[in-house]
């Protein structure tokens, strides 16, 4: 008996030893990865502040041309006025006395040495090369977009795809960087899915990771499902609650514009499940609504969940209107209550 319990203390001992090398091999890894993030934000910004450097010293020179150009294009200019007027004196002059040769006045070798200077086509080019640069100097000092970290949520997957792509894929050619910007930008699940990528080869690992967050949360499916479910499980509205109608506005309308095209959303269209949102408003808009099925049924067409949207955004607006708002009325009467309650 006292074997048996040697050796179970024995397999207990060997499997939190092995449980603690996994953590600590795991320790030892999210050390790493966070020396790496240091090191290429470093990195990062030193390439940042020599790109700065570089434009700036390229538009000085570019506008120190400019102006080289501006003077050439005015002494051109002089000369062909020159120009102009020696002929018009050589024409007088060969109409007074033909047999005298025309006078070339010294300024002609001044204009054959601006033939030496550059063409119209290179000073073309000059603008274009400032324009570039402007440009790249704009796009350096926009302010630095920061990217909302993915939980997982289906309804977020567009928008941090879209994020993430506009501020690392398009700046970042190296596989490295983008599968470690991925893991520093996502939390719960996702960053575990990346967590396990990121132990393949870097391009592999990557493009493995986008896969399977494209089955898992973008979908259009899941997608819909989403906000379906989240609609059906929003709370009651309070009457004098404009601030929370005004959000279920909000949210309905980015339902309406995320699942438009997506057969899964469709239930939202059942008379049934509009039944069940339009019981989560204040009962004088319940009443509302029914006169705007009225009218809508009156002209032979369907209620739909647009028509639904459409009015819960306009009463919403009415609600929280600034001068006439219902939030305005009842400070108003509370102040009036005070004023009757002191005297």
């Amino acid at each position: 008996m006292a074997k048996l319990k040697e050796e179970q203390r024995k397999a207990e001992l060997l499997a939190r030893e092995k449980s603690l090398d996994e953590k600590k091999f795991i320790e030892e890894e999210k050390l790493k990865l966070r020396f790496k993030e240091e090191a290429l934000e470093i990195k990062t910004e030193l390439q940042v502040t020599d790109a700065k450097t570089r434009v700036i010293e390229e538009l000085e020179r570019s506008m120190l041309e400019d102006q080289q150009l501006e003077q050439i294009m005015v002494k051109g200019k002089q000369s062909d006025k020159v120009d102009f007027l020696n002929s018009q004196k050589d024409t007088e002059n060969s109409l007074l006395n033909p047999t005298v040769p025309a006078f070339i006045p010294e300024v002609k070798k001044e204009r054959e040495q601006d033939d030496d200077k550059p063409p119209p086509v290179e000073a073309k080019n000059n603008i274009i090369d400032y324009n570039t640069q402007y440009l790249i100097a704009r796009e350096l000092n926009k302010p630095k977009a920061d990217i909302q970290k993915f939980d997982g949520s289906p309804m977020n997957y567009k928008g941090f795809m879209r994020q993430f792509n506009a501020r690392v894929e398009t700046n970042t050619d190296s596989f490295e960087e983008r599968i470690n910007f991925l893991l520093q930008f996502t939390i719960g699940e996702p960053h575990r899915i990346v967590l396990g990528f990121s132990h393949l080869d870097a391009k592999i690992g990557y493009t493995a990771a986008l896969n399977e967050f494209k089955d898992r949360y973008g979908d259009p499916d899941i997608i819909a499902h989403s906000y379906v479910q989240r609609a059906m499980n929003w709370p009651f509205i309070k009457a004098d609650h404009p601030k929370a109608l005004d959000d279920f506005a909000i949210f309905l309308q980015e339902c309406m514009y995320a699942v438009n095209y997506v057969d899964a959303a469709k239930v939202l269209e059942y008379s049934e499940n509009l039944k069940l949102l339009i019981q989560k408003l204040p009962f004088y808009m319940q009443e509302k609504w029914r006169n705007v099925v009225y009218e809508t049924k009156s002209r032979k067409n369907i209620v739909t969940f647009s028509h639904l949207v459409k009015f819960v955004k306009k009463e919403a607006k009415k609600a929280n209107d600034p001068v006439y708002g219902k939030d305005v009325f009842k400070h108003t009467n509370r102040k009036k209550c005070e004023k009757i309650t002191r005297k």
